[in-house]
């Protein structure tokens, strides 16, 4: 251990959108995740599980931002129905990244990895 390390947790992600209503449905009624609260600004808040994101206005990350390191990865406990849910919605889904890793992007251009949950 690092000598006078202080612990630290991850509190949220924050990604930024260029609309933040079209991103809040995506993540809710695409994703499944669950709406936390809205505030000003066109500020949206999000969760799944435990972890938070906040969809704020602006510039999406340009690039492939799943390169640069930026992708989310979800754990499904029924991943073939979470990616025939996925599929039925419309996001184009792509196993690039080998048969147990499916990615795909949110309409931003964010990279996310499905793969079947622990346990």
């Amino acid at each position: 251990m690092i000598r006078g390390a202080v612990m630290v947790r991850i509190g949220h992600l924050e990604r930024f959108v260029k609309d933040t209503w079209a991103s809040l449905r995506f993540y809710v009624d695409v994703l499944g995740f669950e709406p936390v609260v809205s505030q000003p600004g066109g500020l949206e808040w999000v969760k799944a599980g435990e972890m938070e994101i906040l969809l704020r206005p602006g510039t999406p990350v340009s690039g492939d931002a799943y390169r640069m390191g930026s992708a989310i990865v979800l754990y499904a406990d029924d991943l073939s129905g979470y990616l025939e849910r996925l599929g039925a919605n419309g996001v184009e889904l792509s196993t690039g990244d080998g048969d147990e890793c499916t990615t795909f992007q949110d309409p931003d251009g964010y990279w996310f990895q499905v793969v079947s949950g622990p346990g």
